[in-house]
């Protein structure tokens, strides 16, 4: 993308993931060596949070770009928790009560 706008030509191919999010959820594991239900986790934190994965992310794979996932409002911050129980994890609205299963 930079040799595009400095009106150069590419030395190489660039590398993307079509579907980041994707890739980044069902392979948290073994990018930042933790649990997966701290995908759910990172999705409700502060930006700074956010920044800081997604430069583990580009420092454990080779991507030139990324698309940022969609993360929720910044009003249900701290307002979400999320519980594994069983095989299973769930978001737990705070508020509410209200659960649903996110992962198997």
């Amino acid at each position: 993308m930079l040799a595009a706008f400095e009106g150069r030509p590419s030395e190489r191919f660039p590398v993307a993931v079509p579907y980041v999010q994707l890739m980044h959820r069902e392979h948290w594991r073994e990018i930042h060596g933790e649990e997966p239900r701290h995908y759910y986790e990172w999705l409700y934190a502060e930006p700074d949070e956010h920044v800081r994965r997604y430069r583990g992310l580009l420092e454990a794979l080779p991507l030139d770009m990324i698309t940022p996932v969609q993360a929720p409002p910044p009003a249900a911050r701290g307002k979400v928790r999320v519980v594994r129980r069983g095989e299973g994890c769930f978001l737990v609205d705070l508020r509410t009560g209200a659960e649903r299963r996110v992962r198997r």
